[in-house]
């Protein structure tokens, strides 16, 4: 089972130490629940952006990888389907990195991904 990366924001109190409200925390156990014993998780910690994120990021390749995997084309090229649906063009006519779009940019390329995905892998229960 392929598990996206969630986003848990954290904020850092008088002492140093970090805390969540209770929405943040119920994200975190709704998505421990999805994890087997054993299994190794990698953290990140960054100070939080409001432009866009390295979790927008960190989610967004994943999903154009397992994209390009569904459909037979290749990585760069999915890129660039996502980036043409999405609209991300730079003022000189070429595609944004997605390292320069800002949060909103990167929220539509992450939807144009679900997107796809649904459309290529129905749901079973559609069935």
């Amino acid at each position: 089972m392929t598990h996206l990366p969630v986003t848990i924001l954290y904020k850092v109190d008088s002492n140093g130490d970090l805390y969540s409200n209770s929405a943040e925390t119920i994200k975190k156990n709704l998505w421990k629940k999805t994890l087997v014993p054993g299994q190794i998780v990698e953290i990140t910690y960054q100070v939080y952006n409001p432009d866009h994120s390295y979790a927008q990021l960190s989610k967004l390749h994943p999903m154009i990888r397992e994209l390009s995997i569904e459909t037979g084309v290749i990585f760069e090229e999915m890129k660039t389907i996502i980036k043409k649906k999405t609209g991300l063009y730079a003022s000189n006519g070429d595609f944004k990195s997605f390292g320069e779009c800002n949060k909103d940019e990167l929220s539509s390329a992450i939807q144009t991904c679900e997107e796809l995905m649904n459309f290529i892998k129905p749901s079973i229960d559609e069935y």
